[in-house]
């Protein structure tokens, strides 16, 4: 199996969250779960920017990309899912979390987003994902991230 056209090499050594799940597809099933996700967004209840205690809900927009050694980095999920071969064994995405609340006159504030790595490696019936915080203040943890993708995959592949 090949892996290298979407191994990002810069990927950290230690992942902040792992986990393996049952999966009966292959990965060109797994972008195309991730393809759907992107340009999503759901609400939640986080700790106002300004850091002074108060709680807000505040928007999460979903924005994926997949690395393509091709184009020598991260290029938009959409732009490969139809070119992915199938005997792919690894993929890493870059998953940013852009977060927006409205303030007290409903205007649309924006404030810092999370960037995480994400790598998916499928070896027989069992998916591994490698989850990292690369930037941002990690308003959502790297579980909740995992989380997020198995519901996408369960959503799409069912």
């Amino acid at each position: 199996m090949s892996s290298g056209r979407f191994e990002y090499p810069d990927f950290p050594s230690h992942a902040d969250f792992v986990k393996r799940y049952r999966f009966y597809s292959d990965l060109t099933g797994f972008l195309h779960a991730m393809t759907r996700l992107d340009g999503t967004f759901d609400t939640f209840i986080t700790e106002s920017p300004h850091m002074d205690g108060r709680l807000i809900r505040a928007r999460r927009d979903i924005s994926l990309r997949i690395f393509d050694a091709k184009s020598g980095g991260f290029v938009h999920v959409g732009e490969l899912s139809d070119f992915m071969e199938r005997d792919v064994s690894s993929i890493d995405l870059e998953l940013a979390l852009s977060y927006s609340y409205l303030n007290e006159r409903y205007d649309r504030v924006s404030f810092k987003e999370d960037v995480f790595l994400l790598r998916a490696d499928l070896d027989m019936d069992v998916l591994t994902l490698r989850i990292c915080l690369v930037d941002g203040l990690g308003r959502t943890r790297e579980d909740m991230v995992a989380q997020m993708v198995v519901d996408a995959l369960r959503r799409h592949l069912i």
